[in-house]
């Protein structure tokens, strides 16, 4: 009757990890519950930490002091995320942990220099071990593009080089159709699978 969606139908539209994210985000002893808008939104926050865990930018120096605000604060996170993992394997609540402290570090890693660089490495490190932990994995290369999405994004280079903001635009449409979303950044358009 077609209510039952076979797991390589689902993996062939959302990628491993974001189902993993998907399904942690729900208690175990809770029922989860399958959408579409749930895996859309999977998929999204996948992307949204694959680009909020970018690694730092800027020479590595050392340093010493105080701790900085951001080790400080991923200190708290991460033992709150422990704690929930002890408490009855709590996912939803140690997500919610790391969803704060990749924020965080996303907003600490701008503009930061100096002997912010290996402390923000470490705390870097310490998120993605706890999110692969669960079978979340960040910061793996990037999906392969195929050769015709490939062409659309070449097209729209080139448009955007003219000036050409129409067809631009009209180009982003098209690799939305293909599945695919494309973010124009200071290092030129970054396609991702949708």
């Amino acid at each position: 009757i077609g209510n039952v969606l076979p797991l390589k139908d689902v993996l062939d539209r959302c990628p491993a990890p974001a189902l993993r994210l998907l399904v942690a985000q729900t208690h175990w002893r809770s029922p989860f519950e399958w959408s579409d808008d749930a895996e859309r939104q999977a998929i999204e926050t996948l992307n949204s930490l694959q680009r909020q865990l970018e690694p730092p930018s800027g020479p590595d120096s050392t340093g010493g002091g105080a701790p900085l605000p951001i080790e400080q604060e991923a200190f708290k996170r991460l033992a709150a995320f422990d704690d929930a993992m002890e408490d009855d394997l709590s996912t939803p609540k140690a997500l919610a942990e790391l969803f704060t402290l990749a924020k965080s570090y996303s907003k600490a890693k701008d503009g930061a220099a100096g002997p912010a660089i290996p402390a923000l490495k470490k705390v870097r490190e310490a998120v993605l071990a706890r999110l692969a932990a669960i079978g979340v994995t960040v910061g793996a290369a990037p999906a392969s593009i195929p050769a015709n999405v490939q062409a659309v994004l070449d097209k729209r280079a080139a448009a955007r080089k003219a000036k050409d903001w129409k067809a631009s635009d009209a180009l982003r449409d098209e690799l939305k159709s293909l599945g695919w979303s494309v973010e124009d950044t200071a290092r030129g358009q970054e396609a991702r699978p949708r």
